[in-house]
């Protein structure tokens, strides 16, 4: 077995990489098979797309705080809400989305998420989050 040299395994870790999504709990917004580009340089704010492990399983979720509480919220109302405690970690935030062919990119800025649609004919403003509510 070869093993990486740490300098190398840091700078991976850094790096922004990209995944699929599987399954429904982040629907609509995020359908099945949508690739998602994750960047684990990209600052944690309230409201923010993440990728984040907890108890040893990985999720695609919206980060929130609320009330004191941090958790994991997913977009479809029939899954549940992750409650993190201490022992999470942040693997990044995504930062741009393509399904079918259309780009969508992530702005986060004082508790609200901005996405941006960029297609062949230009690029738009299509909604907003703001604390776990999806408002277009």
């Amino acid at each position: 077995m070869k093993t990486i040299p740490t300098e190398t395994a840091a700078c991976a870790e850094s790096e922004p990489f990209a995944l699929m999504v599987l399954g429904d709990a982040m629907a609509p917004e995020f359908p099945e098979g949508m690739v998602i580009v994750v960047d684990p340089a990209q600052p944690l704010g309230n409201g923010a797309y993440v990728v984040a492990e907890t108890d040893g399983d990985i999720y695609f979720r919206q980060f929130v705080q609320s009330n004191g509480a941090v958790f994991l919220h997913a977009l479809n109302p029939d899954e549940p809400d992750i409650k993190l405690g201490e022992a999470w970690k942040l693997k990044g935030v995504v930062v741009q989305a393509r399904f079918k062919g259309v780009s969508y990119y992530f702005e986060y800025k004082e508790n609200r998420v901005q996405k941006y649609t960029k297609t062949r004919t230009g690029s738009t403003r299509t909604g907003s989050t703001r604390s776990g509510k999806t408002r277009h």
